[in-house]
């Protein structure tokens, strides 16, 4: 009990760092229009925070638990294709680049999977923002957040990549996230073909069919330019948001929506099994 309440604690501050950290931005990009944009986009953000609390208490503990046993079974299986004493040659900066750059290429292949029509409606929730904002990082099914953990662990270690490099990676993609998730008009210019800019990744959440399919990157966009899903226009960015109906707007609603989707979709095939018969 005493170690939750700590990571409570631990999570509380970084929130508060991060919070003061894009007002400030916000203040200076947008001015007086700061608080007409906060109470807007309060209603969502205020649902990303329990997403965020709730997350640290019943979904951090499996994915600890799952990287402990992937570890387990592939270090300690002798699975890895290299240990992390082959990267003791390695300058720091090389392996951190090296973890950076192959954690994005699994997370730019594991993010279009999640867009396929049968993964969908799990990751639909984390897109239902209309208002994006840094909060947005918060809002993912517990299934998305559990398959981004267990996917990365398992390619990291079958490379035997050092477990401090790894933590050092996840705490460089969180924070690049809520970075890229934040309602700031940077495209990064002759470089917004190298790096994912927070504009590139707002075209990635449009709610026109225009912007679906493309901008599947967290860090670097040279992945989305070598397999064609790069895409962002010079002109603003149009609604956010997704187009389903009667999308659920609670923390509740949205963790049962994939069930839902997924039975209706089984009722709705063996109906037509049956009608074919």
């Amino acid at each position: 009990m005493t170690e939750l309440w700590l990571r409570v604690v631990e999570a509380s501050q970084e929130l508060v760092w991060v919070s003061i950290a894009f007002f400030l931005v916000s203040l200076v990009i947008k001015g007086r229009a700061t608080s007409e944009w906060i109470k807007r986009s309060w209603g969502e953000a205020r649902l990303n925070l329990f997403y965020y609390f709730l997350d640290l208490v019943l979904v951090v503990p499996v994915g600890a638990l799952m990287i402990a046993g992937i570890n387990f079974l592939i270090l300690d299986g002798g699975l890895a294709f290299y240990t992390p004493e082959s990267y003791d040659a390695w300058p720091p900066i090389l392996v951190l680049l090296f973890c950076v750059a192959t954690s994005d290429f699994i997370g730019y292949w594991r993010h279009r999977l999640l867009h396929t029509w049968a993964l969908w409606p799990v990751h639909a929730i984390h897109h239902s923002d209309t208002e994006m904002t840094w909060t947005t990082l918060a809002r993912f099914h517990p299934i998305n957040r559990l398959m981004t953990t267990g996917l990365n662990a398992a390619f990291l270690s079958l490379l035997g990549v050092p477990p401090g490099f790894i933590a050092l990676n996840g705490i460089f993609r969180h924070y690049y996230g809520y970075f890229i998730h934040a309602d700031i008009p940077w495209s990064y210019g002759p470089l917004r073909f190298v790096l994912v800019s927070p504009i590139m990744h707002r075209w990635h959440h449009v709610r026109e069919v225009e912007g679906s399919g493309s901008n599947f990157a967290t860090v670097f966009a040279l992945y989305d330019l070598a397999f064609r899903s790069f895409y962002m226009p010079p002109r603003v960015v149009p609604s956010l948001g997704i187009t389903e109906p009667r999308f659920p707007d609670t923390w509740l609603g949205q963790t049962l929506y994939p069930f839902r989707v997924w039975a209706g979709r089984m009722r709705r095939e063996a109906a037509e099994a049956q009608a074919a018969e």
